[in-house]
């Protein structure tokens, strides 16, 4: 639709005045949200929340549950499985995760929870069948699957890590990518500490990769998970490192020990 006369003298009288070309700058340039200020640790750190009633699990990567954030992770499953805010004293912490790289802690992060909503929103008919009190109950119950969903991401993230470290050759006709990923160096053991209020939770999980170590979580407050990044956990780390490295060189001496007597003894037989 054309704007008429004098529509368009009042537009050029607007656009001339530098005042409110000025004003108008001003307001659009205030409703652009701000960057959120990321600090320098974030990804390092994957705080999981319990519920202590119906035992659903919310991940974080801050110490504190965000409101909002956190009713995002909630699905509907059924009647008031949603609720209206976020009961902090029915949620607890239940583990802690740290990484090296912030790279690995965020894909992992990301990767639990995309397999949390996959396991509230894609399940097998049987459970259909079942009374719809007991399929909620069920549907809420994620805490032995999200064990499970952190043994299963740190390992598809180092399998990642490896193949980006060491990519396979191009084939025919195969060109290289314009943005390759980032490549991060190879895990070593101790790399992911993971400290479990309850330390039998971490059955949960058929096995765990090797790069992960597992510790007690000491809880300052009931709801509250502890800071982690300190130096009693890299005194733990260390601790673990020099153990299984005096292992291994035992391991490797008695090997050697029994190689040289068993080379002794073919010598005397022949």
């Amino acid at each position: 639709m054309a704007t008429t006369k004098p529509i368009q003298g009042v537009v050029k009288k607007v656009v001339r005045n530098p005042q409110v070309v000025k004003k108008t700058v001003k307001k659009v340039v205030n409703k652009i949200p701000k960057p959120y200020p990321i600090p320098p640790d974030h990804g390092k750190y994957i705080y999981i929340y319990n519920n202590l009633l119906n035992n659903r699990v919310l991940y974080s990567l801050s110490r504190t549950l965000d409101n909002k954030d956190s009713l995002r992770q909630l699905t509907f499953v059924g009647k008031k499985s949603v609720p209206a805010a976020l009961r902090k004293d029915v949620w607890a912490p239940m583990a802690t995760v740290t990484f090296k790289e912030s790279l690995m802690g965020t894909n992992t992060f990301r990767m639990l929870r995309e397999f949390r909503r996959m396991h509230e929103t894609s399940y097998s008919k049987e459970l259909l069948q079942k009374p719809k009190k007991e399929r909620i109950r069920i549907l809420m119950n994620q805490k032995a699957n999200s064990v499970a969903d952190l043994a299963e991401s740190i390992r598809i993230e180092m399998d990642r890590i490896k193949k980006v470290a060491d990519p396979p050759p191009l084939g025919k006709g195969q060109k290289a990518r314009k943005d390759p990923p980032i490549k991060l160096p190879i895990p070593q053991d101790g790399d992911v500490v993971v400290k479990w209020s309850n330390i039998y939770d971490a059955q949960y999980a058929k096995a765990w990769p090797r790069v992960v170590i597992h510790g007690h979580l000491q809880r300052d407050g009931r709801h509250t998970a502890p800071a982690e990044g300190n130096k009693k956990m890299k005194k733990e780390v260390r601790m673990v490192r020099e153990i299984r490295e005096a292992k291994k060189e035992i391991a490797d001496e008695i090997m050697a020990s029994r190689a040289k007597s068993a080379k002794e003894t073919t010598s005397i037989t022949l």
